[in-house]
């Protein structure tokens, strides 16, 4: 029932819907929704079509996209980067007045023609057959620098005698060979050089007199290695290194350049080549006040970049570099704390490797390979002498490839060949819990330092330093930052790797006073 003040209302109403019903375009507009209708998927390709959609995976746009903060601009060491280096130590090696009367009066055409333009002429070839060998060159300077006179010539005794073995000659004739070379060398460095060499070669003695009674048979091949390490041993006691700061490491002095010589071949009773003419050389191209071989591994055994590229620059490693990244920078500064340094030098370096006793026989790593690989893990400098202290250190992403090359020459075992050597030699199941801060990988390393047991065989990718790589790297490098963990966490406390990592940066802090020294 209406009352009177509602009737003009309902009248309004009666007339609106009058009028919209005799002229519809009076009536609101209405819209169409479209209808959405669901792509149809195939039934072959399942999930597969969200990963085509995806991205692809680019270095450049990585985590590893700040390790462009270095000379080359770029993730690897270009070849742009490389010919600047040359270029610079090229500029300082043709500054030294010897090195210009060497080529003047060694080289026949300079000799011939006389004159500034045939000298420059002649610099010029030269400079072109080195710049070509640049990479050679500068490889075998950083390992024959790092690996010792002693290995180098034990290496090079038993390389000759294979290679004599295959030829159809005498190994211990061409092993006898490369000892005579380690002690006349050591002789002529003893006596500085006085003397002409320490005794003539065989095949001078069997020219000069044809009266002079047969030489005795060489020696067994292995007191050719004894006599070679003997040698250099009475050179390093009779002339200790002095201490060095962590910056003066990249340096070859004479016993690294007399056993590179014998290692490659250069110097020895076949080439007639003596060891007091390639003294003289080493002298030649160095001031009597550096002291060293500014040159700079071997570029046929290894190329950093040959690594980066094909094991460490990958979408997996990226994921497993990011969940330990906390770890490592705690890690990296740690080490480098007590000296308040910017960069980690091969002191700080070493003094991690041993502390995380990865020296130990189970893990299967030397010293050498240590030091090389920190090596192999650094980016060019172009000026090696301006930037001396980041030339011969490890930045934070140098300190990452350098852990990484670490975790694929130990290569760890696989996570089920662990668990079920702990099940059956320490009682540790799967699900048995483990101490605060304990990880599993790191209870079965533990167990081989103490004698648990000879542990697992170790796997072909791990029987050398350059062997060929069977697992991925972010397989081995997830464990052994497992490993890193559990040992970092008994030294520094901590019921996870996070904690771990906090009480280390609070530890660096301390020790450094937050101050970092470039």
């Amino acid at each position: 029932m209406l009352t009177s003040a509602g009737k003009p209302k309902n009248q309004y109403d009666k007339a609106v819907a009058m009028l919209q019903s005799n002229r519809p375009y009076f009536l609101p507009p209405m819209f169409t929704k479209e209808a959405v209708q669901r792509a149809p998927v195939s039934s072959t390709t399942g999930g597969k079509l969200a990963e085509a959609t995806r991205p692809t995976w680019d270095v450049h746009t990585s985590i590893f996209r700040e390790r462009k903060k270095c000379d080359a601009r770029d993730v690897v060491d270009t070849e742009a980067v490389l010919a600047k280096q040359f270029d610079l130590d090229w500029s300082r090696v043709v500054s030294k007045m010897l090195f210009m009367k060497l080529v003047a009066r060694e080289d026949q055409g300079v000799r011939g023609k006389g004159g500034r333009l045939a000298l420059e002429q002649e610099l010029a070839e030269v400079r072109q057959e080195l710049l070509a060998a640049f990479p050679l060159i500068r490889s075998a300077f950083i390992y024959f620098s790092i690996s010792p006179a002693a290995d180098t010539y034990v290496a090079a005794c038993e390389a000759a005698a294979a290679a004599a073995i295959a030829d159809g000659r005498s190994p211990e004739a061409a092993a006898a060979d490369i000892a005579d070379a380690a002690v006349t060398a050591t002789t002529v460095i003893l006596s500085a050089g006085a003397v002409r060499s320490a005794s003539p070669f065989r095949r001078e003695l069997a020219r000069s007199d044809s009266s002079i009674p047969p030489l005795p048979p060489p020696p067994p091949v292995s007191e050719s290695v004894a006599a070679a390490r003997a040698a250099v041993g009475t050179l390093a006691a009779a002339k200790p290194p002095a201490p060095s700061a962590g910056y003066a490491f990249f340096e070859m002095d004479e016993s690294h350049w007399l056993a590179f010589c014998s290692a490659v071949g250069i110097a020895g009773t076949a080439p007639g080549v003596r060891v007091h003419e390639l003294r003289s050389l080493f002298w030649t191209v160095n001031r009597e006040e550096e002291k060293n071989l500014t040159l700079e591994s071997v570029a046929n055994m290894v190329d950093p970049n040959v690594f980066r590229r094909e094991r460490l620059y990958t979408a997996d490693m990226e994921r497993a570099i990011v969940h330990n990244l906390e770890l490592l920078t705690a890690a990296f500064k740690l080490f480098k704390a007590r000296d308040k340094a910017k960069y980690m030098d091969i002191c700080h370096w070493m003094s991690f490797v041993e502390s995380n006793n990865l020296l130990a026989p189970h893990m299967g790593l030397t010293v050498t390979e240590a030091r090389l690989m920190f090596a192999w893990s650094q980016t060019v400098v172009v000026d090696e002498l301006k930037l001396r202290r980041r030339a011969v250190s490890l930045q934070l992403w140098d300190f990452v490839e350098a852990v990484a090359r670490v975790a694929d020459r130990i290569s760890l075992p696989v996570t089920e060949e662990m668990d079920k050597w702990m099940l059956y030699n320490l009682n540790i199941g799967r699900n048995t819990p483990l101490p605060p801060g304990h990880t599993r990988v790191w209870t079965y390393c533990t167990a081989q330092t103490r004698g648990k047991g000879p542990g697992l065989p170790r796997r072909a990718s791990s029987s050398d330093l350059l062997a060929a790589a069977t697992r991925p790297l972010a397989v081995k490098f997830r464990a052994f930052m497992d490993y890193l963990a559990g040992h970092m966490a008994d030294h520094w406390g901590g019921s996870n790797s996070h904690e771990t990592a906090q009480n280390m940066l609070r530890t660096a802090s301390m020790l450094s006073g937050g101050v970092e020294l470039a």
